[in-house]
């Protein structure tokens, strides 16, 4: 069940920068940015929601699959790192906002956080054990 919801979580913020530079209204912020830098922008959220889309639909695809296999853990381990080294730029580099946002600049921080806990609390609860009781996680 959290890597469903992992699946939405990440779909849901890939899908939301598609559309978050015209809900925002960017264009007017970038009229005196010059043509390459606007288009810089524009590319690289194009590529970040591109790219939590399609993590998100591997995390989907991935609860459906056997949790004990490496490839599906492998998977969900690194996109869940992806999150995690993510949420610590958040951490040291927080968003700038205006007063009236500091709600956003808290919740865009800890999104990662639940992003990371969805994704590796499957992998700690479906660990093999050995004899020994050392946790494997692959």
């Amino acid at each position: 069940m959290c890597l469903i919801v992992a699946g939405l979580h990440d779909g849901g913020i890939g899908s939301y920068h598609l559309v978050l530079p015209y809900q925002w209204d960017w264009a007017a912020g970038l009229k005196s940015v010059p043509d390459s830098l606007v288009w810089g922008v524009y590319m690289v959220n194009f590529s970040w929601g591109l790219l939590a889309l399609t993590m998100g639909g591997l995390i989907f695809l991935a609860a459906w699959q056997d949790p004990a296999t490496r490839f599906v853990r492998r998977v969900v381990l690194a996109i869940g790192l992806f999150w995690a080294v993510h949420g610590v730029y958040l951490w040291l580099h927080p968003v700038p906002v205006p007063d009236s946002l500091l709600w956003l600049k808290y919740s865009l921080a800890g999104f990662p956080a639940v992003a990371v806990a969805l994704h590796w609390l499957p992998l700690w609860l479906t660990r093999e054990v050995d004899d020994e009781s050392h946790p494997h996680v692959m």
